[in-house]
């Protein structure tokens, strides 16, 4: 559930390193030996998701952006469909247009992807995890525009629980967004810190644990 490996990095990373360092410009293999070393994931450290994430946008829906894909979807075939770029020179224009978007914001092609993707809530800003549903992570965040070379996250994994159906059940839970919106209660960020560390929550379901992790009680 909290895996955040982009499995649309496994269709197009490898042919996107290798084009790029065949006809590529010098910015778009620089950022070619970034997405090499990438680990393919979007965690908070990951650095190289950043260039494949404004590259996929860029590329737009089945590529339409650079000309489309190579190899189309086949139905009969998902494990090894889509592949590839119909239009090389298109996709290496498009990477060689983000790498250099990325550089002039930030800097440098190296950044890492929590310091760009935010999960915030309250007073709270933390690095994030996980990515857009269209670049197939099962960790499923969606991401606001880019503000101030930020994006936070803004819909995707906010409940999910892990039960075990032992004796006695055991369960793990988080509401990534809080339990409160109500302004000035701490249980507006208290989870997101979790969210940010890939954790989870024990539930409390017995008398015994609710009363012993009680904050207040009314009596009507």
């Amino acid at each position: 559930k909290l895996s955040t490996r982009v499995e649309t990095a496994d269709q197009f990373v490898d042919d996107l390193v290798a084009t790029a360092k065949a006809r590529g410009t010098a910015r778009a293999k620089r950022a070619a030996d970034v997405l090499a070393t990438w680990d393919r994931q979007a965690e908070v450290h990951s650095d190289g998701m950043l260039l494949f994430f404004k590259f996929m946008t860029a590329a737009g829906p089945a590529f339409g952006g650079i000309g489309g894909f190579k190899v189309p979807t086949d139905d009969a075939r998902p494990l090894d469909t889509p592949r590839g770029f119909k239009d090389p020179a298109k996709a290496m224009a498009a990477l060689d247009q983000v790498a250099g978007e990325v550089e002039k914001e930030y800097g440098s092609l190296s950044v890492k992807w929590g310091d760009v993707m935010r999960f915030r809530r309250g007073n709270t800003d933390l690095p994030g995890n996980g990515a857009p549903s269209q670049l197939g992570a099962i960790r499923t965040i969606g991401v606001s525009p880019f503000k101030d070379g930020k994006v936070e996250a803004v819909q995707g994994d906010t409940f999910y629980a892990v039960i075990e159906y032992s004796v006695p059940q055991r369960a793990e839970v988080l509401l990534t967004y809080g339990n409160w919106s109500k302004q000035g209660s701490r249980h507006i960020d208290d989870q997101l810190l979790l969210a940010s560390r890939k954790q989870m929550r024990p539930m409390w379901r017995t008398k015994v644990e609710i009363e012993a992790n009680l904050e207040s009680r009314k009596v009507f």
